[in-house]
């Protein structure tokens, strides 16, 4: 892979010190960190496109911005903070949002955009599983003791996929939900 380098030579970089920048030229284009307290900024140019990759330690978000040679951008966002309200779909009652620095994440493209979150409940993943299958358009599911998965689509066509596993050191339900919009 043409980027496989640059990876390496981002791995190297990251070393950089509190407020520097420092730029690599490689055979293939360049890379430049940047870093000023808890921000981190890194700059991937190629001729095949480039790729910026921002960090922020104390606000616990991460977002890549990658455009081909052709233009086309895609966009990858993680935060431990999001509005629930993007997902476009219930959030079940009670639920709340796991903490760390990926409790979300979207994807966004020419096509369309991807939103996941991972939530905490202290209910059983069966109720997950009714909660999701009354709301949701042609839902399918699938259960056994410890899990549930339900998928189908919102009123307004969006693909929704809903994971709900029990976790016994916590005694609470994970539940992972995947939303995809098409343009």
């Amino acid at each position: 892979m043409k980027y496989t380098c640059y990876v390496l030579m981002l791995a190297a970089l990251m070393a950089v010190g509190c407020g520097s920048k420092k730029t690599v030229v490689g055979p293939g284009g360049t890379a430049t960190v940047e870093e000023n307290g808890d921000n981190k900024k890194t700059t991937i140019n190629t001729a095949d496109g480039n790729a910026v990759v921002e960090q922020n330690d104390k606000e616990g978000t991460a977002k890549v911005t990658a455009t081909d040679a052709s233009g086309k951008t895609t966009t990858f966002e993680t935060s431990n903070k999001i509005d629930l309200a993007e997902l476009g779909v219930d959030v079940y009652p009670g639920a709340t949002l796991e903490e760390g620095q990926n409790a979300a994440a979207k994807v966004k493209t020419n096509e369309g955009e991807m939103v996941t979150a991972k939530l905490l409940t202290p209910d059983k993943p069966e109720k997950i599983e009714a909660f999701y299958k009354k709301l949701l358009k042609d839902a399918t599911s699938f259960s056994n003791a410890e899990s549930a998965t339900v998928s189908g689509k919102t009123t307004g066509g969006d693909s929704v996929m809903v994971t709900a596993s029990w976790n016994k050191d916590q005694s609470k339900t994970e539940i992972g939900i995947l939303v995809t919009k098409k343009k």
